[in-house]
């Protein structure tokens, strides 16, 4: 799961990692407890500290939640 996490995160930033990327990710690292995988808490935290890490994946969010589901509609 880590290794995916860190080839996503890349990917979504064209590999184009900046400080704060990669620093987000080394941070993944340090918090590691050990099971080979990130839980909830993990990443709550990391996003808290590193915001800019998972940037690309909520822009993908709202993207598909405003043309699929037309959410923007909703909201007005």
């Amino acid at each position: 799961m880590q290794t995916e996490l860190k080839h996503f995160v890349s990917n979504m930033w064209e590999h184009q990692l900046l400080t704060n990327v990669t620093d987000g990710l080394a941070y993944l690292d340090d918090i590691d407890d050990g099971d080979g995988a990130f839980n909830f808490a993990q990443l709550a935290h990391m996003q808290e500290r590193y915001p800019i890490v998972l940037y690309p994946l909520y822009r993908l969010q709202v993207t598909i939640l405003v043309v699929f589901f037309k959410f923007d509609t909703w909201i007005k």
